[in-house]
């Protein structure tokens, strides 16, 4: 607020010849206001845009955001412009400006070490069958950074796959198991009783899939959905080594299908082989999955 009085009062009271001195003091202030804020927002939303789930790329919501401050800068500089008889000058100026700074950021790589793409390699295994599978994070497929790792086809149909997968061998590490400790029937109610103990040693999370028309009641604390419809996925954090012990209501005497995901922080040799051919400018977290299916 000072500099742009001081500004004011100098474009005022000065010769005419050194009138724009007041001017550009009194949109000195404004102009780097409204650009830290610029920089600020650009800061901001560039790693929130890559996360989120847009149909639209994020590149045009983003140019919006900085076009607003940006006009902001420009019409701080319109009354001494107007004064001096060259706005049409400024003008020309200032879309010169804009189409360099444009034809700049279009040249740029889009990724660098710095700001790598987020990429996600998850080397699974199912039934003593491998695959090696690559998610990405971000709006801009992998496709790209698989260019030189040979075999991937995208795993999901559409313009914009996000997953692509290639064949691998086993992971080397154990599959996810599932213990029967105890087993009643409610002969009144239909239903049986199961306690069930899972175990994946080593393992990071732990995920069981049910089927949910079959689970009338269980043991943990969150309630059940009140849908019938599709499956059960339940996630366990940092499960102990030692098992999780599960009680089951199933409705029915038919066997209950479980199938069990064990994920581990861990890298196999594909996926290490995969690292190495991916390019710098790409940041992937490895994860190991091994899948095990149960009945009881």
């Amino acid at each position: 607020v000072v500099g742009s009085a001081v500004g004011l009062a100098l474009t005022v009271h000065a010769r005419d010849s050194r009138w724009w001195i007041g001017a550009l003091l009194g949109a000195l202030p404004a102009g780097v206001l409204t650009l830290h804020l610029l920089i600020t927002f650009t800061a901001l939303f560039v790693p929130v845009f890559g996360r989120l789930p847009l149909p639209f790329a994020p590149d045009l919501a983003l140019a919006v955001m900085v076009a607003i401050p940006a006009s902001g800068i420009v019409l701080a500089l319109l009354p001494g412009a107007h004064r001096a008889g060259g706005l049409g000058a400024m003008a020309v100026a200032m879309v010169a400006l804009t189409v360099g700074a444009l034809a700049t950021s279009v040249v740029q790589p889009r990724y660098t070490f710095l700001r790598p793409q987020r990429l996600t390699i998850e080397h699974r295994q199912v039934d003593g069958t491998g695959v090696l599978r690559v998610i990405g994070s971000d709006y801009v497929t992998p496709r790209a950074a698989l260019a030189r790792a040979g075999g991937f086809h995208a795993a999901m149909p559409g313009p914009r796959p996000l997953v692509f997968e290639r064949a691998a061998g086993p992971t080397g590490v154990d599959a996810p198991r599932a213990e029967l400790l105890a087993s009643t029937t409610d002969s009144a109610r239909g239903t049986r009783t199961l306690t069930i103990r899972f175990t994946a040693p080593g393992a990071s999370r732990f995920r069981v899939r049910l089927p949910r028309a079959r689970i009338a009641g269980w043991s943990l604390p969150a309630p059940l959905p009140g849908t019938r419809e599709g499956d059960l996925r339940v996630a366990y954090v940092a499960p102990p080594d030692t098992g999780w012990r599960v009680s089951l209501e199933v409705r029915g005497t038919d066997p209950l299908p479980i199938e069990l995901d064990a994920v581990r922080p861990h890298t196999t040799h594909d996926a290490a082989t995969l690292l190495r051919e991916l390019p710098t400018w790409t940041d992937a977290h490895v994860l190991t999955v091994n899948r095990g299916d149960w009945q009881f």
